[in-house]
């Protein structure tokens, strides 16, 4: 059992009669394994819901479908980091958890590897609202059904990821913020390095901007 303040409950939530009855005990001071997990995953979901500017960049690009048209302008994401399940430990931990950093990245590497289990065995994983985990299969198509085996014809096993409702975003609810490429930035600095006052940076218009940092 694992101690575990839960929030909007308080000492003020309750009579004193109640309090003498250990209710607040049996509130506030006791959670086990399973809520622990639920309180987790709610901070996870805060982390991914957190208000903060999304950068883009622009480029050029064009319609594959219609390459006769003008090439025009798209936006593609700039990833500000990366974060490691070390990171969102120490993320969750400073969300005033009761859990340590320690016991919280434990908990999301088993559940990192029970996830895998389940989808191994053909299982679909749910995340409450975050999204659903569900395995499909790339197969070879073969001349008739009595010829198909799953030896010669299934050839991977894959993953896909459902958006849950948690994170159905509209637009008009986050900010956006233009910047320049990766590219361009590198350019600059390089530029900035060699005392130069100007950087001449020229973009292949047929590739698309690296989002990752």
């Amino acid at each position: 059992m694992h101690d575990l303040a839960i929030p909007g409950l308080n000492r003020s939530t309750f009579p004193e009669r109640m309090l003498d009855r250990g209710v607040k005990k049996q509130y506030l001071c006791t959670a086990n394994h399973k809520k622990g997990i639920t309180n987790l995953f709610i901070h996870l979901k805060s982390i991914i819901s957190m208000k903060q500017p999304i950068k883009y960049s622009l480029s050029l690009r064009a319609n594959p479908m219609k390459p006769e048209e003008a090439k025009k302008a798209y936006a593609t994401i700039q990833l500000n980091q990366v974060l490691s399940l070390e990171d969102l430990a120490e993320h969750i931990h400073d969300h005033n958890t009761v859990f340590s950093k320690g016991v919280i990245l434990g908990v999301l590497i088993d559940m990192t590897h029970c996830v895998k289990e389940a989808l191994m065995e053909g299982n679909a994983v749910k995340l409450g609202d975050l999204g659903r985990f569900s395995p499909t299969i790339t197969s070879e198509g073969a001349e008739t059904m009595e010829t198909f085996t799953s030896e010669a014809n299934i050839k991977k096993l894959n993953v896909v990821f459902e958006n849950g409702s948690g994170l159905d975003y509209k637009t008009e609810d986050l900010d956006f913020e233009y910047t320049i490429t990766r590219a361009a930035q590198a350019a600059a600095k390089k530029a900035q390095k060699a005392g130069e006052t100007s950087a001449d940076w020229t973009p292949k218009e047929e590739e698309e901007e690296e989002q990752e940092p």
